[in-house]
């Protein structure tokens, strides 16, 4: 009979649109997985900049402690020698 092939053919299309289906939300997902590792590179590379710069900042207020301990350590010498 040909009602056999017809429901064949439509539980067959049923499983292919179904298919389609998966594989466009794979591709949709995909691409959201790239945007997303793009979005993680910047923030890791701002992140690394910026602790950069507080390691900078950190050795400026290093040099700087530094250099006030040598002018609280001149000061003292001067007054020992007055």
């Amino acid at each position: 009979m040909v009602i056999e092939p017809l429901k064949e053919t439509r539980t067959e299309v049923k499983e292919l649109n179904k298919r389609n289906e998966l594989l466009e939300e794979v591709k949709s997902l995909r691409e959201e997985n790239m945007l997303l590792k793009e979005k993680l590179m910047k923030v890791q590379l701002s992140d690394k900049s910026l602790r950069a710069d507080v390691s900078v900042s950190d050795d400026v207020k290093s040099e700087d402690n530094e250099h006030k301990r040598s002018t609280v350590i001149l000061l003292s010498r001067q007054r020992l020698v007055l």
